[in-house]
């Protein structure tokens, strides 16, 4: 935990996520079929996070207030945001939750991308 002398710009509250992103596929993907993806990447999909990351890089002191699956995605959510420079020590991770993952397939000529997120997640 934090020494209780730092004091914070900013503290962000709010449930962490990863979306994952396709890109490049010949069909929308349906139920019961494999599409291959050209592309795909792992973005933070939570707006607290990236905003909370986004202000660390400015040199704002930011501590992130949260709950998080103790599982392999929250343990790369709290990772990623210790990395940004954000202080997670206030992120508790809970082995009763699942931790939040969401998706993306889009394709430049498409209108709108088709998302998704995981069912039961934080």
């Amino acid at each position: 935990m934090a020494p209780a002398s730092i004091r914070f710009s900013v503290v962000a509250k709010r449930a962490k996520r990863f979306s994952m992103i396709l890109q490049g596929y010949n069909a929308f993907p349906r139920l019961g079929t494999e599409v291959g993806a050209e592309d795909c990447s792992f973005v933070r999909g939570c707006a607290g996070a990236i905003t909370a990351a986004g202000l660390a890089k400015l040199a704002a002191q930011v501590a992130y207030v949260s709950k998080a699956g103790a599982d392999a995605w929250g343990e790369f959510c709290v990772r990623d945001l210790c990395w940004q420079g954000v202080d997670v020590s206030r992120v508790v991770q809970d082995p009763s939750v699942t931790s939040g993952l969401g998706g993306t397939a889009s394709q430049p000529t498409l209108e709108q991308a088709q998302g998704f997120l995981r069912q039961h997640s934080l």
